[in-house]
C-alpha cells in the first residue's frame, strides 16, 4: 500500500517529533462518532505531559440536525474548542485528507485553548453554532478553516494535537 490513514499518520508523527514534540499515534483507525472522539482525545490530553502530539487517524460520524454548513472535522474541532477552554499549551487540527470536509471547500479547522474567548469576543455563543451543526461560520468568523485544495488522496481523516502541558 502506498497511502493509508496510519501512514499519514505515522508521518505527522515524523514531522512532531523533528520539532521537538513526543509523538504518540493512536494504533488502530477510528471508527466510532464525533463526540466518542473528543472524549478519547479529551482524557489524552489531560494525561500529557510536556510537548506531546497525540495524532488520531480513521473517520467519525456526526448526527446533523441543524441547517448549519460544516463537516464531521470542523465538529470535532469545535467540540474540543469548548473541551479545551481556557487551557494554555494545547493546539488541535482536524483535518480531512483529501482536502474537504463536509459539503465545504474547507478540509477542516484549528481550534486551541482561547478559542471559546475569541469567539465569545465577537458575540458569538458556541452552544448555538453546536445546535444548528454550524462549525463551518464559527471557524470562518475566527480565521481559523483550514484550506488546502484537493489533496488528490483520501486516507480518512487525522486529528493533531499539539500540547506542552
Amino acid at each position: 500500500l502506498i497511502g493509508t490513514s496510519r501512514i499519514c499518520a505515522d508521518m505527522a508523527a515524523s514531522f512532531a517529533k523533528e520539532a521537538g514534540f513526543n509523538p504518540k499515534v493512536r494504533e488502530e483507525a477510528y471508527d466510532i462518532s464525533a463526540s466518542e472522539l473528543v472524549e478519547i482525545i479529551s482524557n489524552d490530553v489531560k494525561k500529557a505531559k510536556g510537548k506531546t502530539a497525540l495524532i488520531y487517524h480513521g473517520e467519525s460520524r456526526v448526527q446533523v440536525t441543524g441547517e448549519g454548513k460544516g463537516g464531521r472535522n470542523q465538529h470535532v474541532a469545535l467540540l474540543l474548542t469548548e473541551k479545551f477552554a481556557g487551557m494554555e499549551g494545547v493546539c488541535v487540527l482536524s483535518a480531512g485528507t483529501d482536502g474537504r470536509d463536509g459539503p465545504t471547500e474547507a478540509a477542516g479547522a484549528l481550534a486551541d485553548g482561547a478559542s471559546l474567548e475569541r469567539g465569545s469576543q465577537l458575540g458569538m455563543k458556541i452552544t448555538d453554532y453546536k445546535t444548528r451543526f454550524d462549525s463551518y461560520h464559527y471557524f470562518k468568523s475566527l480565521n481559523d478553516l483550514i484550506f488546502t485544495g484537493p489533496s488528490g488522496n483520501n486516507v480518512m481523516d487525522i486529528q493533531i494535537i499539539l500540547t506542552d502541558l
